[in-house]
This record gives structure tokens, C-alpha cells and sequence, in this order.
């Protein structure tokens, strides 16, 4: 199934094209709104460390605030 995509990133939308989970950049897995905190708070787990800029591709992400 092919996913809508904001500026690059895919997000499942619910009925009303909100998000309801995002393909995040540094791991490319489905997150949760709830899942990407850590990295909001300055702490990345090591599979999101993975990418040699990860700060600046979480940074740079349009889901940052989601």
C-alpha cells in the first residue's frame, strides 16, 4: 500500500488526513506521535544514531512536533 507523503516523509493518515503514524527518516519504521519523544528530548536510541547527520535529519524532519 502506497502512503501519502509530506515534504518526503510517508504518514498514515486516519479519515480526516491527520497522522496517525509517521515513517520516521533515521530508522525508517512506523512511529506513533508517542515514539519519537526521545528524540524531542535530545536523547536518541542507538538504532536512531545509526545515520551519520541523525541530529540534523530528526532536526529537519516536518513530523518533529508531531
Amino acid at each position: 500500500m502506497e502512503y501519502p507523503n509530506f515534504n518526503g516523509i510517508e504518514y498514515k493518515p486516519d479519515s480526516d488526513g491527520i497522522a496517525t503514524a509517521v515513517k520516521c527518516p533515521l530508522t525508517n519504521n512506523w512511529l506513533e506521535d508517542i515514539d519519537c519523544l526521545e528524540s524531542q528530548a535530545g536523547f536518541y536510541l542507538p538504532e536512531q544514531k545509526e545515520k551519520e547527520n541523525y541530529i540534523e535529519i530528526c532536526q529537519d524532519c516536518p513530523f518533529r512536533n508531531y
